[in-house]
């Protein structure tokens, strides 16, 4: 099966707002996951459409090219920084200052009929090639992901650390601030085209 990344300039309508709104990554297997419901709520409800149409993050539909109607995954993305620890910051070459620039995975899911397919792997490898390939005209140094605590290891075996600073100062967050250096990333398969 072959997949299409679509990026959303607008408010869908027709067909691809119907699909949309057929997306879904609760399924069976999270129902009770307060945070995979906001990942469908952000797509399915719209919640994209502000920061495409304000030029704040930028969202793409992964789609099944056998139909065209079907939405696989989607993922949102924004330009960020993120402050590092004194240790953080040595154990990345010291940089002179503490805010790095990043981009910011905002949002991140995969329908939950193709979860253990590996569709998340490729959602995730299209993520960190476009932020190669941003790298190559503005600098930024991290891909961040506020992280589902039930994906930690899934992200952590990509390579992905806990941000130190973050989960020290917003105490009581339902997720986990991680990090992937793109910089020292480039050994991974990380990155490949799904086009």
């Amino acid at each position: 099966m072959g997949f299409t990344l679509r990026p959303l300039r607008a408010q869908a309508e027709g067909q691809l707002l119907a699909a949309i709104e057929a997306f879904d990554c609760c399924g069976d297997l999270h129902p009770d996951d307060e945070i995979a419901q906001e990942v469908n709520a952000f797509l399915r409800d719209g919640l994209y459409v502000s920061g495409v149409v304000h030029s704040l993050s930028s969202t793409y539909l992964l789609l099944d090219e056998e139909d065209g109607a079907r939405v696989i995954g989607y993922f949102t993305v924004a330009v960020d920084a993120v402050r590092l620890t004194g240790t953080e910051r040595r154990d990345v070459g010291e940089p002179p200052f503490p805010d790095i620039g990043a981009i910011r995975l905002v949002m991140i899911g995969v329908d939950w009929n193709e979860s253990g397919n590996g569709t998340g792997s490729q959602l995730l490898e299209a993520v960190v090639g476009l932020c190669r390939r941003v790298r190559e005209d503005v600098a930024v140094r991290f891909l961040l992901a506020d992280v589902n605590p039930t994906q930690e290891g899934w992200y952590a075996k990509r390579q992905f650390l806990r941000n130190r600073h973050e989960s020290e100062n917003r105490a009581g967050r339902t997720t986990i601030s991680m990090r992937l250096d793109l910089a020292k990333s480039t050994e991974l398969k990380l990155g490949e085209p799904l086009n």
